[in-house]
């Protein structure tokens, strides 16, 4: 994975916010989801 310098900073911010905030969901997600299956196993 490269950087771009010619990407403004606020738009990488940007950028990196979304992407903690998608492993942020999936993980909530995978965790949810095991305690469903454990409860229901």
């Amino acid at each position: 994975m490269t950087v771009q310098t010619t990407v403004s900073p606020v738009g990488a911010e940007a950028h990196a916010d979304t992407r903690a905030v998608l492993l942020h969901q999936v993980s909530w997600g995978a965790i949810f989801a095991g305690a469903v299956t454990a409860l229901v196993a």
